[in-house]
């Protein structure tokens, strides 16, 4: 049975948090219309807004997903090179790059729900923020320690 190393498990983290932030901005950037959450919070339909509000609420959400997406392609650049070549400041930047992209993007979606009562994705986004603290810790030890 392969055993994976501490610094592989933390590559493993690294990566999926880096997937989360592309496909998210992926989705934001591409979309045509808001998310379901978003115009449940509005209480409205799409249609009942003006074109203007409809032009500059997307903008929001496609520059947020062009912000997002180029944060997974930094942290999976990051990641799949000098992380994996162990370079130390590696390990850093990548715990700075997605505490930055991750923690707003925590504190937004929770207060929303807070305020709302609507479910927002705050769930996902601590699960993407307890991955990535765990990818950090475990880089943070020696990789003579395996996890089976």
């Amino acid at each position: 049975m392969r055993v994976l190393s501490r610094h592989s498990f933390a590559l493993i983290c690294y990566v999926i948090v880096s997937a989360a932030f592309i496909t998210q901005g992926l989705v934001y950037y591409f979309s045509d219309h808001l998310m379901t959450y978003h115009m449940t919070i509005l209480n409205t339909d799409w249609d009942n807004l003006s074109a203007n509000s409809q032009h500059l609420i997307l903008s929001f959400q496609k520059g947020s997903g062009i912000g997002a997406f180029f944060t997974g392609i930094l942290m999976l650049i990051i990641s799949l090179i000098p992380f994996r070549k162990k370079e130390q400041w590696a390990k850093w930047t990548l715990a700075a790059v997605g505490i930055a992209g991750i923690t707003p993007l925590f504190l937004l979606t929770k207060s929303l729900n807070a305020v709302s009562g609507i479910m927002t994705p705050y769930p996902l986004v601590l699960a993407l923020l307890v991955i990535l603290v765990i990818g950090f810790l475990l880089s943070l030890q020696h990789d003579s320690t395996s996890i089976n």
